[in-house]
């Protein structure tokens, strides 16, 4: 989620218009990710929860998907131009 916030202001805010889609458009991936990760630690959740690198893993597929928004609206603005 953090990487789909802003929290320069007082509030914090999204930075994408429609978060659930960036969350609909890596779903598959990042269950994938989750699994991997279980396999690897003999599907011990707490283990899992408690990886540095699964959680890292799952930060930037969320922060590649807001950086893919964020470049395909840029690109749709500059067409607009």
């Amino acid at each position: 989620m953090r990487p789909l916030l802003d929290y320069s202001g007082e509030f914090a805010k999204w930075k994408v218009a429609d978060p659930m889609e960036v969350f609909r458009n890596i779903s598959n991936e990042l269950v994938k990710t989750l699994l991997a990760y279980a396999e690897e630690y003999g599907r011990k959740p707490n283990a899992v929860g408690k990886s540095p690198l699964c959680w890292k893993s799952l930060y930037d597929t969320v922060k590649g998907e807001a950086l893919n928004v964020e470049v395909a609206l840029l690109r749709a603005q500059a067409v607009k131009k």
